[in-house]
């Protein structure tokens, strides 16, 4: 099979997220799969170098030089350039993600989505971001895909919602959660992340971009009060503030690392008493299910997402009620036991979330594309 894949998140230093899926996903498809063509598809004016673990005779690279802003700009009203041109012919097209892409009405398209907040919460986005998306036209990409990839059943659910797609078009494969994180974390590497971010020596961790639909301001609001009740630790906010996001607050004890490195993230969640995802909106959601293959357990919003990938492993509370979040940090802190059992549950949670599952359940989405498409 002759597989086209869309790689240009990663050379992007926006969509992190979506870079770690894509390469994530195709070490596991090229690798299980040689004697497949990977043709992999890159734009832009920059140079591009393929990561090294992509290195492989099955896989090659297609750069197109045009800048990226004139590409999107006709693949908004045409098909020109011709991406099977570029590529050559392909079986089927791999979109990781929602993006600027127009392969020919007779190549099979599977494309994947990770959230629909952009439609459902537009506000969480500035005016460039929505105009971003207006441009992509999801509705038009997503009803011209042979085969729509969903990372939760949440999104599956907003898929039918939003775009009114069928149930059958849809397939959940729920992403990987990497083997690093499933390690011990030595007391050598805690200590030398102690040192590095200056860390105290209790704290609850917030890990991840701080946006607003994160809910920044209500974990804040929530930590204050806590501490006026006896919380002894402090909070850890690791990850960069996008514009509109409230980080600031009157409390004590709280520490903004900004953007830290991946290699010191089991560090930081494994030293962590808890970590906290009240998030207003996710897609799957990384940190909680990270820090629960670390040993950590989380206090997480009562989002279907959530209750669907964590189970009962992670405490569940309105993302709007500061009052209950505040309560919740004070009981999961105070209480040993509670957090033993919570982590009792971290092996059925995790062991499914493998990539190497994910790349399985992915490859069997584009066969049954190219087969569909080729009757």
């Amino acid at each position: 099979m002759r597989v086209g894949v869309d790689v240009r998140s990663l050379a992007s230093s926006t969509g992190r997220g979506v870079s770690h899926y894509t390469l994530s996903l195709l070490n596991q498809l090229v690798g299980a799969h040689s004697n497949d063509e990977w043709r992999l598809f890159q734009t832009g004016r920059r140079r591009f170098a393929l990561p090294p673990s992509l290195n492989r005779p099955n896989v090659k690279l297609t750069h197109l030089g045009y800048p990226n802003k004139a590409l999107n700009a006709a693949w908004t009203v045409q098909s020109y350039p011709r991406l099977e041109r570029t590529l050559g012919e392909v079986d089927v097209f791999f979109a990781p993600n929602l993006g600027f892409i127009r392969p020919h009405r007779r190549t099979p398209l599977v494309t994947t989505v990770h959230d629909v907040s952009y439609s459902l919460h537009p506000h969480f986005y500035s005016w460039r971001e929505r105009a971003w998306h207006r441009a992509v036209n999801p509705h038009r990409l997503l009803r011209s895909s042979t085969g729509v990839i969903a990372v939760s059943e949440q999104t599956k659910g907003e898929l039918r919602q939003v775009y009114g797609l069928p149930s059958e078009k849809i397939q959940v494969i729920h992403s990987g959660i990497d083997e690093v994180y499933r390690r011990p974390v030595s007391e050598d590497a805690i200590a030398a992340a102690r040192q590095k971010y200056q860390l105290p020596a209790s704290y609850i961790l917030f890990l991840g971009a701080l946006e607003p639909r994160k809910n920044v301001a209500t974990l804040l609001a929530a930590f204050g009060q806590a501490r006026q009740t006896g919380l002894a630790s402090e909070l850890v906010l690791a990850g960069e503030a996008r514009p509109g996001t409230v980080t600031s607050g009157q409390s004590e004890g709280v520490h903004r690392l900004g953007y830290v490195a991946e290699v010191d993230k089991p560090a930081l969640y494994a030293a962590a008493v808890m970590l906290v995802s009240v998030s207003l909106h996710e897609g799957f959601g990384f940190p909680p299910l990270e820090a629960l293959a670390c040993g950590t357990p989380s206090i997480v919003s009562a989002l279907p997402v959530f209750a669907e990938t964590l189970g009962g492993a992670a405490l569940r509370v309105d993302p709007l009620n500061t009052a209950a979040l505040a309560e919740k940090l004070v009981h999961l802190e105070r209480n040993r036991p509670l957090r033993a059992s919570l982590l009792e549950q971290a092996p059925a949670v995790l062991r499914p979330l493998t990539w190497q599952h994910a790349a399985d359940q992915t490859y069997s989405v584009l066969t049954n594309a190219s087969q569909r498409h080729a009757q």
